[in-house]
């Protein structure tokens, strides 16, 4: 890109950054809740639930309207389970596409959710599925889960310059937009990094990490050398709030000790855990393998014993992570199909080792009003044929059972 074009980009970014006001209030309390804001991260004490949102366009373009509609009864019944804050995992502010205009639709979806929020006393952390260069296809990368997939994919963030300088400038802008907003307690640039899907969509070859970092490491495809970017940006508006990484590989924690931490005193670096995902978590509902017992966890026809050890074991490099550097860890996506069998008692392991670690987390996920996916609704029990909701059911029990330990937050 020439300079002339880099700073003509750059005018209007910074024109739209300055015109917009975030959601204010008093200066006494902002001074308060932003002095506290890192310190929730510090000893794993939170504890909620991801809500999920994209443009109902079913190509995903960044225009239209946004789902799911959640309503104020949602946070309410989150906050009575015990939980105290709530993953925003929703479209970025910015389209995808260059000029790379305010995305109003989303930004209102976030407002009113923030609003409803607020009211339950729960916290938020705002997540970012797509933006600059992303559609919500880039988590789709199966050629057969959709006919249209390489019609509709756009994914030209990790290959252009532009498309990352606006990124990084959508970040600031959502920073300045909500620096002042007491509910706010993180902002996650980029929900689950994954470049390495475009190579085993190409090659249908998944590469390791060690192989991933040696032939990509340090270029325009690493994520490692956008995450300083976004941090200086978002720094430059907001020194306080945290900001939570995730690595490569959708946040896989066997790509975490590649994720290089940026410096920034008040960075939270977190994954995503749903393994062993192909073989347990998400088989379908006659699947029969079931918690604890033997599997075939690398598909490389050899068992073994999956169970509360072997989720600590799978786990260890989060800890190791969380010691080497002294930085505050988190599990901000978790889950499994309510209906598999073993669920509760899956979930209770789980959650006692992420305990034992001192990280905060976030189950996937709570199902909005009309969304009629509910392979992970643990509120309808585990009968996979079951669609209304069952009081008291084994996987709610273990719920509460951990989410009481949660503290309430003023």
């Amino acid at each position: 890109m020439s300079h002339r074009r880099t700073r003509l980009v750059g005018a209007l970014l910074i024109g739209i950054l300055l015109s917009t006001l975030g959601i204010q209030t008093s200066s006494a309390k902002i001074s308060s809740c932003a002095s506290s804001k890192f310190s929730l991260w510090n000893h794993g004490q939170l504890r909620g639930f991801n809500i999920f949102a994209e443009h109902a366009d079913p190509s995903w373009e960044t225009n239209g309207p946004v789902h799911w509609p959640y309503t104020q009864a949602d946070f309410t019944a989150m906050a009575n389970l015990g939980a105290n804050y709530v993953q925003i995992s929703q479209p970025g502010l910015f389209r995808m596409r260059s000029p790379y205009a305010v995305d109003a639709e989303a930004q209102a979806n976030l407002d009113q959710l923030l609003k409803m929020i607020r009211k339950s006393g729960l916290k938020a952390v705002i997540a970012f599925r797509t933006g600059p260069g992303r559609n919500e296809y880039a988590f789709r990368y199966q050629k057969d889960y959709d006919p249209l997939f390489s019609q509709h994919l756009y994914e030209t963030l990790w290959n252009s310059s532009k498309d990352q300088t606006a990124f990084v400038a959508m970040m600031q802008y959502t920073a300045n937009r909500y620096k002042n907003n007491c509910v706010v307690i993180g902002y996650d640039p980029l929900v689950e990094p994954n470049y390495v899907s475009t190579i085993d969509d190409k090659t249908s070859n998944y590469p390791s990490p060690g192989d991933f970092y040696a032939n990509f490491g340090d270029s325009i495809h690493d994520w490692n050398q956008l995450t300083p970017r976004i941090t200086a940006a978002i720094r430059k508006v907001d020194k306080t709030t945290p900001i939570l990484l995730e690595p490569e590989s959708y946040g896989s924690v066997e790509y975490l000790p590649y994720l290089k931490v940026t410096g920034d005193s008040k960075t939270v670096y977190t994954i995503h855990n749903y393994e062993p995902q192909e073989i347990y978590t998400h088989q379908g509902s006659n699947g029969t393998t079931s918690y604890p017992g033997l599997m075939d966890t690398n598909g490389d026809g050899t068992t073994t014993l999956v169970d509360s050890h072997w989720q600590s074991i799978h786990l260890q490099r989060l800890l190791d992570f969380k010691l080497k550097y002294k930085v505050p860890i988190a599990i901000t996506e978790m889950g499994v199909h309510r209906f598999v069998p073993g669920a509760a008692t899956f979930l209770d392991d789980q959650f006692a080792v992420v305990d034992k670690f001192g990280a905060s987390y976030a189950l996937w996920g709570w199902r909005a009003p009309g969304d009629l996916y509910y392979d992970f609704d643990f509120r309808m029990g585990t009968d996979p044929n079951n669609e209304i909701p069952q009081p008291g059911n084994s996987l709610l029990e273990v719920l509460k059972k951990h989410f009481s330990k949660a503290p309430k937050l003023l």
